[in-house]
C-alpha cells in the first residue's frame, strides 16, 4: 500500500513538473524510471543530484520528500517536505 501511495505520488508529481523548466523535467524523468524499476536508492540519487543543480525546485523537493518517508526518514522528509513549502 505504500508502494502504491508513492507511485501516485511521482505520477502526480510528475506531471507538475512539466510546468517547470526542462532541465527539472529531464531529472524528474530519470527518477521516475528508476523508481518505476524500483532502483529507490538510484531515484534519490538522481532527486539529490537534481537538487543540487536546481535548488529552486519545489517538485523536486516535494519528490525527495516522498522517497524519504518511504524509507521511513521522516526527519530528512520533514525537511524536504519545509523547503517544498
Amino acid at each position: 500500500m505504500k508502494n502504491f501511495a508513492l507511485l501516485i505520488c511521482f505520477l502526480f508529481l510528475t506531471i507538475v513538473a512539466y510546468s517547470q523548466n526542462n532541465s527539472a523535467t529531464f531529472y524528474m524523468d530519470k527518477a521516475q524510471k528508476e523508481f518505476d524499476k524500483r532502483n529507490y536508492d538510484e531515484a534519490l540519487t538522481t532527486l539529490s543530484y537534481a537538487i543540487i543543480e536546481l535548488p529552486d525546485s519545489l517538485v523536486l523537493y516535494l519528490m525527495r520528500g516522498a522517497l524519504y518517508d518511504g524509507f521511513k526518514m521522516y526527519p530528512e522528509a520533514i525537511q524536504d517536505y519545509s523547503k517544498a513549502l
